[in-house]
């Protein structure tokens, strides 16, 4: 019974984490439309240009987070374990086995868990941000793009 509620706390958040990649990943793509429409855009403030830059630019911050540095790993520097990570180690390590999970298991889960739950909060503060800028886009006669409101 405690491995099978070990293993299903892990699976949901394991799912959490997998929806959160995707989010960025449309996120990425809303924020590349709005750059164009941007440019389409005669009543484009430089602020508004501005705004989507800033969006831009913490993607990959908490793409990072979410996801490990890639660039680093690529060249086998050691870089702090991210969230995904955790988890993935602990599935690599504990979901073939009937054993009762470690202690290390057990603390990277937990350590996880209250990581993603900040990264949550960050996200939906992202997301609210990316549709304030959406709603003046809107405002300013842009085209249209994916995602957005209007």
């Amino acid at each position: 019974e405690t491995v099978a509620e070990f293993q299903q706390a892990t699976s949901e958040l394991s799912r959490q984490i997998s929806g959160a990649r995707r989010q960025l990943g449309e996120a990425d793509q809303r924020l590349q439309h709005m750059q164009e429409a941007l440019t389409r855009t005669p009543k484009a403030s430089p602020e508004l240009f501005s705004q989507v830059a800033k969006l831009g630019n913490q993607l990959p911050g908490l793409r990072m987070r979410l996801s490990g540095d890639h660039s680093r790993q690529r060249m086998s520097e050691s870089a702090p374990p991210s969230i995904g990570s955790r988890v993935g180690s602990v599935i690599y390590g504990h979901w073939e086995t009937r054993q009762i999970p470690t202690e290390a298991f057990k603390q990277n889960l937990e350590i996880a868990k209250g990581d993603f739950e900040k990264f949550r909060m960050d996200l939906k503060t992202f997301f609210k941000d990316l549709e304030r800028v959406e709603a003046a886009l809107e405002a300013a006669g842009a085209p249209y793009t994916p995602g957005r409101k209007f």
